[in-house]
């Protein structure tokens, strides 16, 4: 698409992607939290500095040690992955050589196999435990990152690579249920917040450590 239609017309369909994600949840999605009278909402009255604090939801993780436990597997865990895939177009590009076209259909394969993962391979891991699905994740994740740590040209290693690196696709949405069965109902959005905070640091973190190593050594 880049190709034919130019980088603008990419750009322009991720935004209407986005747009359209808002519109179905805005829409269509139920809200999970029931709105009554006695709900104070954080938008109505006053706010005040102990709710506006945003480490306010960490304090709290500290105070469940399960939920710490698990807060810990997926900065670990996602560190290095959000690093890795910051530097993937680089890599493919300028280490392993492929041309622009072969990056695309490499990035489209891992992405296709790792919806798969996310679903029927998930699907069937849950039924061992969470912590068997994270164990199972995680020793994929290991093993891909090994693997495209040893390739350095074009080779089938390299794909079987990106298929090994799809099932370790499964462990943030392991994590994230067993944090879940970890906490009561009314705890629910603070838990997926707070793991949802700690992804959100390691995609800001991961590029910049592991960009910076990438630099230095090549």
């Amino acid at each position: 698409m880049s190709a034919v239609f130019g980088d603008s017309m990419v750009v322009l369909l991720a935004t209407f992607v986005a747009l359209l994600d808002l519109l179905f949840i805005y829409l269509v999605m139920p809200e999970s939290l029931s709105i009554s009278s006695d709900l104070k909402m954080p938008w109505s009255g006053s706010i005040s500095w102990e709710q506006a604090d945003p480490l306010r939801s960490l304090r709290k993780v500290t105070k469940d040690k399960g939920l710490l436990v698990v807060c810990i597997m997926v900065f670990l865990s996602y560190l290095p992955e959000a690093g890795q895939y910051s530097c993937f177009f680089v890599y493919l590009s300028k280490i392993i050589g492929f041309s622009r076209q072969e990056v695309s259909i490499f990035i489209a394969m891992l992405g296709c196999l790792s919806v798969m993962s996310q679903t029927v391979l998930l699907a069937q891991l849950v039924k061992l435990g969470h912590k068997r699905c994270i164990f199972v994740g995680l020793v994929f994740q290991f093993i891909q990152l090994f693997w495209f740590g040893l390739v350095t040209y074009k080779s089938w290693m390299l794909w079987a690579a990106g298929a090994i690196a799809s099932i370790s696709a499964v462990n943030y949405p392991a994590m994230s249920g067993l944090a879940s069965n970890m906490v009561g109902l009314d705890q629910q959005g603070v838990a997926q917040g707070v793991i949802t905070g700690v992804r959100g640091l390691c995609t800001g973190l991961g590029p910049a450590i592991f960009g910076f190593l990438f630099y230095f050594f090549h």
